[in-house]
C-alpha cells in the first residue's frame, strides 16, 4: 500500500486509500513517515473521505513536528471529494497548528 523511499524524504502511497485500508496506512505512516517531507500519491488507485481524513491527519502530525508536507500527484478523485465536501486539498489548508497538535497527542 505504501512505502518510504530510501531517503525517507518521500512517503509513497499506492493502491486504494479507503475505509478498509486507512488504518494500515496510518500505522505505516507512524512507523516510516516521521521524516517525510513529501507524500506521493501517483500510485493511489482509489480514495474516499476516510482516505482524505487520513491524509489531513498526516499533514497535522507533520506540522506538529515542524514539517510542511509537499503533496505530489493528487488523484482527481481526491480533488472531486474536496470540492464536493467544500474542504481544502491537503496542503491548501490554513489551520491552527496548536489545535492540530493537541488532537494528535
Amino acid at each position: 500500500m505504501s512505502r518510504t523511499e530510501s531517503s525517507a524524504a518521500t512517503f509513497v502511497i499506492g493502491g486504494a486509500l479507503t475505509l478498509s485500508t486507512a488504518t494500515a496506512l496510518w500505522s505505516r505512516w507512524q512507523r516510516e513517515g516521521q521524516q517525510a517531507i513529501r507524500v506521493d500519491l501517483a500510485g493511489c488507485t482509489d480514495i474516499d473521505t476516510t482516505g482524505l481524513a487520513c491524509l489531513r491527519q498526516m499533514q497535522a502530525t507533520a506540522a506538529c513536528s515542524g514539517r510542511t508536507l509537499a503533496w505530489q500527484h493528487l488523484p482527481s478523485r481526491l480533488q472531486a471529494i474536496c470540492i464536493a465536501h467544500r474542504v481544502p486539498l491537503p496542503g491548501d489548508a490554513v489551520e491552527s497548528v496548536d489545535a492540530s497538535c493537541a488532537s494528535t497527542r
